[in-house]
């Protein structure tokens, strides 16, 4: 069971990443366009999330494999 938790933070930082992107598109709707510097921030913060999601996936597949399947 505590594999769990890290998916479930995995797919939480994930999903954080799609609702920045709807973000933006509803920021370019309201303006019209988007500057550079603040897609670059944008790109920046979804980098992350998606970054440290992957790595809790990768993470909660090895307690997964070799602490949850012992018990």
């Amino acid at each position: 069971m505590p594999h769990a938790f890290l998916e479930i933070m995995a797919v939480s930082l994930i999903a954080a990443a799609s609702f920045i992107g709807l973000r933006v598109l509803r920021s370019i709707r309201q303006e019209g366009r988007l500057s550079g510097e603040r897609f670059r921030s944008w790109l920046q913060e979804v980098a992350w999330a998606l970054l440290l999601g992957a790595i809790l996936l990768t993470v909660a597949a090895f307690v997964e494999a070799y602490v949850s399947s012992r018990g």
